[in-house]
């Protein structure tokens, strides 16, 4: 359809409707979030703002009203504030806790499962998975953590609305732009990903792990990564491309050396993404799922201040975390085309 073709420089470039400038308007609101988490003595905002970022920026999301500003971030900090006072409560009881944490990560599933994936159920998962392990193992460092995540969340917001106030969406049918949504399987996926991202969880609270809160980042957007009609290929395919772009670039910057020429080439790498994210289709799925793995790994290679071995045992974890939900989502996750809601094209 004509409609769905934008000339670029001469050439005609596929853009799907409602997602024009999608590249250009993520890439503004990373390089936004990370800018102003930059200017907080806490690193860990500059880290988890820009993630935070993506999730308001996916595709097709609209853009959020003055009221959400304002509500938003005194929300999550209550959520957060919530999260940590029980967990720390219960940190002496953690089969109780375990089943309080898993009973909440199923319902953000099955929201995603049968309304599809929304920002808010994200940012509650990774809420959920973070700040709840994090107090029950350290309370000393819970106050620290809900101070970050709130800030995060408030940074991301106000960046998503800066990004779109530069480059409004153009077209009102965004929100259903990105892919049509197939509802999933009520139980089996929702269930499964509970247990795949609970192992982990459960890893953490009964060994008291207070640190690798990037584990548990990742764990989470992988789970919550677009299906695919051939889904292990579609993450494994996510994972390389983002941790393949995040680690050469990032290695560059280290190379090089110089803050603007890494924030630079981190841009580069995110509009690129974005841009492809643009067109849609298997590559569009892709792009997006890599995003957020670009990202952590990028700041990972980066940011490291405690020597190689440190910096290659975190990116080893990585790997095997992502390799772990990978794997577990292959059993987990019903094709789109054996769904029974599924429509053929």
């Amino acid at each position: 359809m004509s409609t769905d073709r934008v000339a670029t420089r001469g050439s005609a470039r596929r853009v799907l409707p409602g997602l024009e400038d999608h590249g250009l308007r993520l890439t503004l609101a990373v390089i936004a979030a990370l800018l102003v988490g930059m200017g907080f003595s806490n690193p860990l905002i500059a880290l988890v703002g820009p993630l935070f970022a993506v999730v308001m920026m996916a595709p097709g999301s609209p853009p959020s009203g003055a009221a959400k500003l304002v509500a938003g971030p005194i929300a999550i900090w209550l959520i957060c504030a919530a999260i940590a006072t029980v967990s720390a409560f219960l940190a002496e009881q953690d089969a109780v806790l375990l089943f309080l944490i898993a009973a909440a990560v199923f319902q953000c599933f099955r929201m995603d499962a049968q309304k599809g994936p929304s920002p808010i159920t994200a940012l509650l998962l990774i809420l959920l998975v973070t700040v709840g392990p994090m107090s029950a193992a350290a309370a000393s460092f819970a106050g620290d953590l809900v101070e970050a995540m709130s800030w995060s969340a408030f940074v991301a917001m106000l960046a998503a609305a800066f990004a779109h106030a530069v480059m409004p969406v153009r077209r009102a049918a965004a929100a259903r732009a990105a892919q049509a949504f197939v509802p999933d399987h009520r139980l089996r996926g929702p269930l499964g990903k509970t247990a795949i991202l609970m192992l982990l969880v459960g890893w953490f609270v009964f060994t008291g792990k207070s640190d690798a809160l990037y584990i548990l980042v990742t764990a989470a957007t992988v789970l919550r990564m677009p299906r695919s009609p051939r889904v292990a290929a579609g993450l494994v395919a996510s994972n390389f491309v983002g941790g393949s772009a995040a680690m050469i670039l990032g290695g560059l910057a280290v190379v090089v050396s110089g803050d603007f020429f890494t924030l630079t080439v981190f841009a580069a790498m995110i509009l690129v993404l974005g841009l492809v994210i643009e067109g849609g289709g298997t590559r569009g799925l892709i792009a997006q799922g890599a995003v957020s793995a670009a990202i952590i790994l990028f700041a990972m290679t980066v940011m490291p201040a405690d020597g190689a071995a440190a910096y290659v045992q975190r990116v080893m974890e990585i790997a095997a975390t992502m390799l772990f939900v990978i794997l577990g989502r292959v059993l987990v996750d019903v094709p789109p085309a054996t769904t029974p809601q599924a429509k053929t094209a």
